[in-house]
């Protein structure tokens, strides 16, 4: 079984010149996590996120939408153990599934 963790922000942090910078602004505006062999799915996306950081301890595919989503080895595979940021829009969620 694999895990994702997914950590929602609402803001980019920024360097000492003000330029925003690859980290979301903490505290995060939410959290969530996800243990997946077949797909699963996370919670909505919460009120005031726009974009996550996405953390998978073992490779996987994952995929973003509305309603019920289901992921499948056509989406995106991510490697286990690396940070991913996507874009997020309200009302939706991401679906994860191990990579074979």
């Amino acid at each position: 079984m694999a895990t994702a963790w997914i950590r929602y922000y609402s803001r980019l942090a920024q360097d000492a010149n003000g330029a925003g910078i690859a980290a979301g602004l903490e505290p995060a505006v939410g959290e969530d996590k996800v243990t997946f062999t077949t797909s699963a799915q996370s919670a909505v996306v919460p009120a005031g996120a726009t974009f996550a950081e996405i953390v998978v301890d073992a490779a996987a595919h994952v995929e973003f939408g509305f309603g019920t989503v289901t992921a499948d080895s056509d989406n995106l595979p991510i490697a286990a153990n690396a940070n991913y940021f996507r874009g997020v829009a309200q009302g939706g969620r991401f679906a994860f599934v191990q990579k074979t």
